[in-house]
């Protein structure tokens, strides 16, 4: 056939002739049903143009097929918006943590365990930092401005998968944490019996006489015996007495020492900070705290205590009985090590992001070692190790006092703090702030951090000796390095991008079961909507718009005898770009 035979046909098909061979090329019919179609357009035309026969209409057909794929993937190609696809973060390519930010004797330690546990430097590092912060939370404060407090301790979580080292890393880190504690709880036991023992005591002694006046009280009429009067007036007295002796005696307490908690419930944790002049650490390789949080053992969210420990706030808990627990200056650091999935959960409770936990955290995605990691691997210095430990005893011998000490600043550290500040606040309204509540408060968490690292050069003189620049220089650098493993994990999180990009993003992950490149808006809408936000068609529509905008799909409107229909192209780019990753 020649081509103005080939254009003859075609123009001679009907409107509806050429309505169903779009359908048969295009539609996401089975093989069946095109099978069906086709067989019925073949008989129609040989019917019709009785000149063609059988064998010239299948070359005809499949020209005319190959031509009409031609056309339309052209015309639908050139309708597409401009593909512009979501990026997420890549983790491998976050910066590594400024190890020459740290005091020596940290830096060596943190380059020697790396080595031998084969884990990055991140990991050791930032567990580190929280181990110093543990030590001397309640210790010291600054004010980098009158009014404005930062305490010194530190929420850190690290985020690693499995097999990445995390415990045995936290077992070297805390070791001499665990050791400081063991030691001094044996220095302490006497006194602790002594205490337990008088404490009960007095407990026996009062609630026997309790038990004796409600007896008397309970089983006796009336009475104006003199005598019987008398002595219930010096029961009570003695009582009273008894009970002043141990709110007396509970005021000089001594309890053992707690430095390190591990899933502890809120009640809990406040009665060990209570017992610990308000202050301790939760340390543990996995993220079992949030799920506490979030109310495993009782019906609620119960996050009181670590939304005040941070900032030192105070608390009050009233307890069964009447009694109440009061911690006027709380302090709590925390180092966890979690796997990505916990991120993923965090994302879904409502509370945590409300109420601004999750912005009081430090992250770290270290970069993992799998795959390259040594078997002989080199040992920790002995002199390394024991240059740690006596910094973290050092740290830790420093007495408590009523009030924080202050560390002061030099007028050039108090310079390069105002220089950070004014560095940061622009962008809190810019390129931060999809993440602003953190970025919020970044500024002071990185002053806590050059007070760890003040605190590491000048121990008991720490208060006594002015900040330098080069600490506050440090100090942002680590705050930088935190900054952008924030970014990640709040995108991980999902919390780093708007709630119309969220659902774009889920629309796009529904049509993952669509094979086919094109599919309808009532096919894809029907896949969406048993999800929150996305019951009715026009809750639905301006989210798919989105992944229109973007360039991942196109819309078009056709009429095939009935009601118009809706279709769906798939950018072929976007199927190039999964297929990459």
């Amino acid at each position: 056939m020649t081509e103005s035979e080939l254009r003859y046909y075609i123009n001679e098909l009907s409107d509806w002739d050429k309505d169903s061979l779009c359908i048969i090329v295009f539609s996401s019919a089975s093989e069946l049903v095109k099978q069906q179609l086709i067989f019925e357009l073949k008989k129609k035309a040989v019917n019709e143009n009785h000149w063609l026969s059988s064998e010239e209409f299948d070359n005809l057909y499949q020209t005319t097929i190959e031509k009409a794929i031609e056309n339309t993937h052209k015309r639908i190609l050139n309708t597409f918006t401009p593909f512009t696809p979501f990026t997420d973060m890549d983790v491998n390519q976050l910066p590594a943590f400024p190890i020459d930010s740290l005091p020596p004797v940290l830096k060596d330690y943190v380059l020697a365990v790396a080595e031998n546990k084969q884990v990055s430097p991140d990991m050791v590092a930032v567990s580190c930092l929280a181990v110093v912060a543990l030590s001397v939370q309640g210790k010291f404060e600054v004010l980098p401005l009158n009014g404005w407090k930062e305490s010194l301790n530190l929420y850190t979580i690290v985020i690693a998968p499995p097999s990445e080292r995390k415990s045995p890393v936290l077992r070297e880190v805390t070791a001499p944490v665990y050791e400081y504690e063991d030691r001094e709880n044996r220095r302490r036991a006497p006194e602790v019996d002594k205490f337990r023992s008088q404490e009960k005591m007095l407990v026996t002694a009062i609630s026997k006489i309790e038990d004796e006046l409600s007896k008397n009280i309970s089983g006796r009429k009336e009475t104006f015996n003199p005598s019987a009067k008398e002595k219930q007036r010096i029961d009570e007295e003695y009582l009273f007495s008894q009970q002043d002796n141990l709110r007396e005696l509970r005021k000089s307490a001594v309890y053992p020492l707690r430095l390190i908690a591990d899933d502890v419930t809120p009640e809990k944790l406040i009665e060990i900070m209570n017992e610990n002049n308000g202050k301790v650490s939760i340390i543990s390789a996995e993220g079992g705290i949030f799920d506490i949080i979030a109310g495993r053992y009782s019906d609620r969210p119960n996050m009181d205590i670590f939304l005040k420990a941070y900032p030192g706030d105070p608390v009050k808990v009233d307890r069964k009985g009447g009694t109440c627990v009061s911690i006027e200056c709380p302090s709590l650091t925390i180092l966890l090590m979690a796997q990505p999935m916990v991120l993923s959960s965090i994302m879904e409770n409502k509370d945590f992001k409300g109420k601004g936990l999750l912005a009081r955290f430090f992250y770290c995605i270290p970069n993992s070692l799998v795959g390259k990691r040594k078997y002989r691997a080199a040992p920790i210095p002995e002199s390394i190790e024991a240059a740690y430990k006596d910094l973290i005893f050092s740290l830790l011998s420093i007495p408590d006092t009523d009030k924080p000490l202050i560390i002061p600043y030099s007028p050039e550290a108090d310079l390069l703090t105002e220089k950070f500040y004014n560095e940061i606040e622009p962008r809190l309204t810019e390129d931060l702030e999809e993440i602003g509540e953190w970025a919020g408060k970044l500024h002071g968490n990185s002053m806590r951090i050059a007070a760890l690292l003040h605190c590491c050069q000048h121990l008991n003189k720490s208060a006594d000796i002015p900040m330098a620049a080069k600490t506050i220089h440090d100090a942002r650098l680590i705050g930088l390095y935190f900054l952008e493993h924030a970014k990640a994990a709040f995108s991980i999180m999902g919390m780093g991008e708007s709630q119309e990009e969220k659902d774009a993003k889920y629309i796009l992950k529904r049509m993952e079961k669509i094979e086919e490149d094109c599919t309808t808006v009532s096919a894809v809408f029907d896949l969406c909507r048993k999800k929150e936000g996305f019951k009715t068609m026009e809750e639905f529509r301006p989210k798919l718009d989105i992944l229109v905008d973007r360039g991942y799909i196109f819309i078009e409107s056709t009429i095939t005898g009935g009601r118009p229909t809706e279709k769906i192209y798939i950018n072929p780019e976007y199927r190039r770009l999964k297929a990459q990753n």
